[in-house]
């Protein structure tokens, strides 16, 4: 992204200088991970660094790596942010930035929350002795715990969930959901649950 400069998100002479770099890098990004390249929001906010180094003339890419399939250890996402980082060398060394490259930068997808970690469908609810049928998504957390990194899961949102996404996948097909404090799904619960009181999910995930 190339943050904004002011509160109307104009663009200016070294925000151009940052937007027309990012063209060039997308260039090559597409080449290994085609329509894989977001674009973050760019709403103004002096307290952000990128945002304040934008204001004070400062031209200013920001990069924010999102999740590869299967990925987390951060392996291929940092191999693709690496690759990000050479290509802008190469580009800038070579004086090779692309110019008017305002559409190029346009065109890259707004970046929205559809993917989640692991996504339930079709779960069955007892909500104060009224049944229903619905979705719920779990996201990873990352929490320290005795000196090393862990992937905690915990119920992130829980609706309809049309049009969004997990990572991995569960089709209930109207199992009774159950769990050893509500026996409905809660924010910021942790994804340890029971389906029909015989499927046990902890973190997140079946335990065989």
């Amino acid at each position: 992204m190339a943050p904004s400069y002011n509160e109307e998100r104009e663009i200016n002479e070294s925000r151009l200088k940052a937007i027309n770099l990012i063209a060039g890098i997308n260039d090559v990004l597409q080449q290994y991970i085609p329509g894989q390249v977001g674009r973050f929001d760019d709403s103004f906010n002096i307290n952000c660094i990128g945002d304040t180094f934008q204001y004070l003339g400062i031209p200013t890419v920001l990069f924010e790596a999102g999740h590869f399939p299967n990925d987390y250890q951060r392996e291929e996402t940092r191999k693709y942010v690496f690759m990000a980082l050479v290509s802008s060398f190469t580009i800038l060394s070579e004086n090779d930035i692309v110019s008017n490259g305002i559409n190029k930068y346009l065109n890259i997808s707004q970046n929205k929350v559809v993917f989640y970690d692991l996504m339930y469908k079709n779960i069955r609810i007892n909500y104060d002795g009224i049944e229903k049928i619905t979705n719920f998504a779990a996201q990873y957390k990352e929490e320290l715990v005795d000196g090393q990194i862990c992937f905690n899961a915990y119920i992130s949102q829980i609706g309809d969930l049309e049009n969004h996404f997990g990572h991995i996948e569960y089709d209930a097909e109207e199992a009774l959901y159950q769990d050893d404090y509500h026996n409905f799904p809660k924010l910021n619960q942790k994804a340890n649950f029971y389906l029909n009181n015989n499927m046990k999910f902890v973190n997140g995930l079946v335990k065989i």
